[in-house]
C-alpha cells in the first residue's frame, strides 16, 4: 500500500527546502563579493596614486544661496515651497 504523508510534513519540508536553497545563495552571493572587492579596492588604490585621474570639484555660491533661502523664508508669512 501507498503511504500517505500528511501536509503538515509535506509543508514542512517545502519550507526547509527554501530555508536551504535562500542560504545557498547567500553563500554564494557573500563569495562572490568577498572575491570582486578585493580587486576593486586594487583598482582604486592604482587609479589613486596617478595625479592625471584626479577631478576637482568647486563648489560656488552655497553661502549666497543659503543665505538667499532664509532671507526668503524669513519675509514669507506662510509655508516657503522650494522648487
Amino acid at each position: 500500500m501507498d503511504r500517505v504523508v500528511p501536509p503538515t510534513t509535506r509543508r514542512g519540508s517545502k519550507m526547509r527546502m527554501k530555508f536551504v536553497q535562500s542560504t545557498l545563495a547567500s553563500a554564494s552571493s557573500l563569495l562572490a563579493l568577498s572575491i570582486a572587492l578585493p580587486a576593486s579596492a586594487q583598482a582604486q588604490a592604482a587609479d589613486a596614486g596617478n595625479p592625471e585621474n584626479l577631478e576637482e570639484i568647486v563648489v560656488t555660491g552655497l553661502i549666497g544661496s543659503l543665505q538667499r533661502n532664509l532671507d526668503m523664508k524669513r519675509e514669507a508669512s506662510g509655508v516657503v515651497v522650494q522648487p
